[in-house]
């Protein structure tokens, strides 16, 4: 869970429970005129959020909505080069954009409702 920023606009994207170890994402709108969306996922007690954007060709990571992760479970996975992302910190550790990240997205969790930072430079 990361502390607010004063610039940024939090969203409420869906709740704990929609989250769980299998590799369940909730994914999400950031901006739709562009096609910029976001994802949540959750490993052992945290919860982690990204843009959904590769940084190797900016193509989002899922095949279809919600699905993010290899058949490991193991490691997030773009589907148009192959990418793989470790989960708790969006690194890239295989593929095209080897040590580039993910961007993360501040998470702040209220009674079990999950909200995501959205910083005006995502927005511009």
């Amino acid at each position: 869970m990361s502390s607010p920023s004063k610039s940024g606009q939090w969203i409420h994207v869906g709740t704990v429970d929609r989250l769980d170890e299998s590799g369940a994402a909730i994914t999400f709108d950031i901006d739709q005129s562009r096609f910029l969306g976001g994802f949540v996922i959750k490993r052992g007690d945290q919860v982690y959020a990204y843009v959904n954007r590769c940084p190797h060709n900016g193509s989002r990571l899922d095949w279809v909505p919600g699905e993010l992760f290899d058949e490991s479970g193991e490691h997030l996975i773009c589907a148009t080069h192959g990418a793989v992302f470790e989960p708790e910190t969006g690194k890239c550790v295989g593929g095209p954009c080897i040590n580039q990240a993910l961007i993360p997205l501040a998470v702040q969790l209220k009674l079990q409702n999950i909200y995501v930072e959205v910083l005006p430079s995502l927005l511009s």
